[in-house]
């Protein structure tokens, strides 16, 4: 069964959904006829690491439309070109977005996108160019 295609029903009774208690919901397998089920022992080693299920996949979907949006019309991956782009210009773009969205305009004039997308898609880059050290962040 396709995770596309459960119904909001299904998800209680669905192995890997998360319940309120735990952090996830033992694998479940038959034990006999008799229908009595018993947990499966598992582990994993997630302490520390950040639980990205927490970031909104709307942000995520955003962020990567605007990203598309971008690779084709420059290319993709061009603020890492050279240098890097100076955070300065991706921080310009990011405000741009954000002050629009901020006055009430919901899309982007040229590209039909929501000013969130590209608002994200921006952080992105900012963050990817500062973790990979790339570009300058001398101030205008």
């Amino acid at each position: 069964m396709s995770i596309d295609n459960i119904t909001p029903e299904q998800w209680d009774s669905m192995s890997y959904v998360q319940n309120k208690e735990q952090k996830m919901n033992p694998i479940i397998e038959k034990e006999d006829e008799t229908k009595e089920v018993k947990a499966t022992t598992w582990k994993r080693a997630n302490t520390g690491k950040p639980d990205v299920s927490l970031v909104p996949s709307e942000f995520i979907l955003g962020a990567a439309r605007a990203l598309s949006y971008g690779a084709n019309k420059y290319s993709a991956g061009n603020y890492l070109n050279g240098e890097g782009m100076p955070h300065m210009v991706v921080y310009a773009s990011l405000m741009r977005h954000l002050m629009a969205w901020r006055a009430g305009e919901d899309r982007d004039e040229e590209s039909g996108l929501l000013h969130t997308d590209h608002i994200g898609a921006n952080l992105a880059m900012l963050v990817d160019l500062i973790d990979k050290d790339k570009g300058s962040d001398e101030r205008f």
